[in-house]
């Protein structure tokens, strides 16, 4: 690992309109329970990233139960700018016990023309540095949504480079295949 953040990029069409599709991604403390690999994904508070910054870099375990003490509930029906969540990512050895807090962004300024973009950036964690956005667009039939992922990783493992950048891209479809997957089960 020489210290450069790998790109990860992909895209996919899903039969949802941009709105359902959004209804779904904007509820990243639920991504727990659909998204690949996320065992752990809730809101928490501005005191909570503070306690967790004064932790240190300790592994998913330990940091998931600090916290805890600081989880919030967030109404989702609220419309704001940014949400700060804390989140596991449950890989493969040697790049395991992976936690983080992102401070997410969701932008719907271009509500009106179906755009729509929510994107994270790292604010603690047990890696190195990881960013990205997922952005939301009409397809090119009624009710299809183009989803465009992009995120800079760099997990500070022992794993080489094309290892990690490989399991990234295979999350990256099985993310959008699980965004398709709970919008079905949601009846649309």
């Amino acid at each position: 690992v020489d210290g450069r953040a790998d790109e990860v990029k992909g895209t996919a069409v899903i039969p949802f309109s941009p709105e359902q599709v959004w209804d779904v991604l904007e509820r990243v403390d639920n991504w727990d329970q659909f998204m690949p690999h996320t065992p752990v994904s809730f809101s928490i508070s501005e005191e909570g990233v503070e306690a967790i910054k004064q932790a240190g870099k300790s592994r998913s375990g330990p940091m998931t139960e600090t916290a805890k003490n600081f989880e919030i509930r967030v109404d989702p029906e609220s419309k704001r700018e940014t949400e700060m969540i804390y989140m596991v990512v449950d890989a493969p050895f040697p790049m395991v016990n992976r936690w983080f807090v992102f401070r997410i962004s969701f932008d719907e300024s271009r509500a009106a023309d179906h755009l729509y973009n929510l994107c994270w950036e790292m604010v603690a964690s047990n890696a190195k540095t990881t960013r990205g956005c997922y952005r939301l667009s009409p397809g090119e039939r009624i009710n299809e949504t183009q989803v465009v992922y992009n995120q800079e990783v760099d997990l500070d493992t022992i794993a080489p480079r094309f290892g990690v950048k490989i399991w990234f891209n295979r999350n990256t479809r099985r993310s959008f295949e699980a965004i398709q997957t709970r919008l079905a089960g949601k009846g649309g």
